[in-house]
């Protein structure tokens, strides 16, 4: 008896702690819909009373001003990494003086607090466990956040997701993507683009799932940052996009079982020669790749990857 009753406690006691942590979850996005509220308000009543009809526009280049950003606010908010939150989440407020002599700057900071909002909107509609490969992939190891705030992985295995003619691909390439990948594009005709954001995995399943976008005439974007095995997949692409705000492309050696397979492995032939075939340049990949141990990341400048033809074209880039 004494044991059954302590097995319901412990029942109980569980169920407590799940009600207790959706509750605060709950709560959380409560709050954070206020937040957006409040960025929007701001938005509009900015610099109010000051005339702007002359200050001239501040160019598209700065329509993605602080987004990453302010995308990793929100995400770090939701998770409870409150000092991140701060850090990323704050916009300095403009003296009016400033305003009054510079009118172009009311119009920046009604900017920044217009993408604030959106942020955080493009935050709350992801699932659980696509916010937290999007924290994993786009905010740990940048803007000073560390590998000891990465969340514990939900599903990795990548998920695919249809958004009308465009299929999003978010998590890892592991080994049976390529088969998973080629049963759902089957089913699904109409698909024109594949946005992705990968850690990696597979590197026979990302240059076969490659194949299969080049055979189908699918277009490649970014929807996350795209590391190790992803940027394979990426280039299989008819025509491959980056726009702003930019995701990375992370390259490193090829490993197995953890220990990094010799430099002159056939596998980098098989690599070279894929590459060429997509029509981007094989030594570049190559040397991006091999520049980089298996732990660690090679990230070409978005600005570099047009002319080795690894992308075809980056927003006011190429």
């Amino acid at each position: 008896m004494l044991k059954e009753g302590c097995f319901l406690f412990l029942v109980l006691l569980a169920g407590a702690i799940m009600v207790s942590s959706m509750a605060q979850a709950d709560d959380r996005e409560q709050r954070l819909r206020e937040m957006i509220g409040h960025h929007r308000h701001l938005a509009q009543t900015v610099g109010q009373g000051i005339d702007t009809s002359e200050a001239g526009n501040l160019g598209t280049a700065f329509n993605e001003m602080g987004v990453n950003e302010f995308r990793c606010a929100a995400l770090a908010f939701l998770f409870g990494k409150d000092e991140i939150f701060k850090r990323l989440g704050k916009i300095e407020e403009t003296p009016r003086q400033t305003y009054l002599e510079t009118p172009l700057a009311v119009l920046g900071d009604s900017l920044l607090h217009t993408n604030w909002a959106l942020a955080a909107d493009g935050v709350l509609v992801l699932s659980e466990r696509n916010r937290v490969e999007t924290w994993n992939l786009d905010c740990v190891r940048q803007y000073d956040i560390g590998e000891e705030h990465a969340r514990a992985r939900i599903a990795p295995a990548a998920e695919f997701e249809i958004h009308e003619d465009q299929l999003h691909v978010l998590g890892d390439i592991d080994e049976g993507f390529y088969d998973r990948f080629a049963a759902f594009l089957s089913g699904h005709p109409g698909v024109k683009y594949v946005a992705m954001g990968s850690g990696g995995g597979s590197v026979r399943d990302a240059i076969l799932a490659g194949m299969l976008i080049r055979r189908r005439g699918l277009e490649t974007t970014l929807m996350a940052d795209c590391y190790s095995a992803c940027p394979l997949l990426f280039l299989g692409g008819v025509s491959r996009t980056v726009w702003s705000p930019y995701r990375r492309l992370g390259f490193h050696q090829v490993s197995r079982n953890g220990q990094a397979l010799p430099l002159d492995d056939d596998i980098y032939g098989v690599i070279r020669k894929y590459t060429e075939n997509m029509g981007a340049n094989g030594a570049f990949v190559l040397k991006s790749m091999q520049s980089a141990a298996p732990r660690d990341m090679s990230y070409p400048d978005v600005w570099d990857l047009c002319e080795p033809g690894i992308t075809t074209w980056v927003q006011r880039g190429c």
